[in-house]
């Protein structure tokens, strides 16, 4: 068996990209795709640490960019420094996010602010913030990163699976409001299943059986596996592509089945 080894493009070359919640997981695998295709991206995180480290990585093409996605005024100095550094702003990967389990009964008004802040929050002022400027720069691309669990929820994650599904409706409100103003943007969302990620990782361990959770989690997914991160990021960078230009408002399960 031949191994194909995937080859640098320019699908987005001279393209500026922001991905939230870039240092790591979903996010930094959308980071290394859309550079290695051209992008010059910026990684939106808290985690300066592990930001600054892939953007070495990756090399100049790559900057980390301090970002607390619940934050306004957080993300008008985002948008601003954008505005000096590149003056545009082609694509924007809205990927941050929390995921703390907790029923409706053991959930407290604190967690659920805290969960609704980064997934729901977070996503409304990265449109609000971004789309003068996308549209500054000709117009582009938004990608929302919900879950499967915004189409589908369990009894565990009230808060986590009602931010998710607060993207879905948010996503096609953008999408509207921009076709109906004429920006040449579009707005799309993308629904992953379990992708192995450290946020994947910890609530395994966090269960007190590792490999009984992971079992839980494979079963869970009718295709008999889940995701890598480069998984999902093949989807974002499609939505993210001229080869998806007369799709907006859409919604992109990526998910194994999960939601089925």
């Amino acid at each position: 068996m031949v191994t194909q080894v995937a080859q640098k493009t320019d699908r987005f070359d001279g393209q500026i990209v922001l991905v939230t919640g870039g240092a790591d997981g979903v996010g930094a695998a959308c980071v290394k795709l859309f550079a290695e295709e051209g992008a010059q991206v910026l990684i939106g995180d808290i985690q300066a640490g592990k930001a600054k480290v892939l953007a070495e990585e990756l090399g100049p093409e790559v900057s980390f960019l301090p970002l607390d996605v619940s934050d306004d005024s957080a993300w008008a100095a985002a948008i601003e420094q954008i505005t000096a550094d590149a003056g545009a702003l082609n694509i924007l990967v809205n990927n941050a996010g929390v995921s703390l389990p907790a029923t409706v009964e053991d959930a407290d008004f604190a967690h659920w602010r805290k969960v609704n802040s980064v997934n729901a929050d977070g996503v409304f002022l990265g449109c609000h913030h971004a789309i003068p400027l996308i549209h500054r720069s000709g117009g582009g691309s938004i990608i929302n990163i919900s879950s499967a669990l915004g189409l589908k929820t369990n009894a565990v994650m009230p808060a986590y699976s009602a931010s998710k599904a607060a993207v879905r409706i948010l996503t096609k409100s953008v999408a509207l409001h921009c076709a109906e103003q004429g920006y040449a943007i579009r707005c799309n969302t993308v629904y992953p299943g379990s992708v192995r990620t450290p946020m994947i990782e910890k609530l395994s361990h966090d269960s007190g059986d590792y490999d009984a959770a992971m079992a839980r989690r494979i079963a869970a997914h009718p295709i008999g596996f889940i995701a890598e991160p480069s998984d999902i990021a093949n989807a974002v960078a499609f939505l993210a592509s001229e080869e998806a230009r007369f799709i907006t408002g859409a919604d992109l399960a990526v998910d194994g089945g999960l939601s089925l």
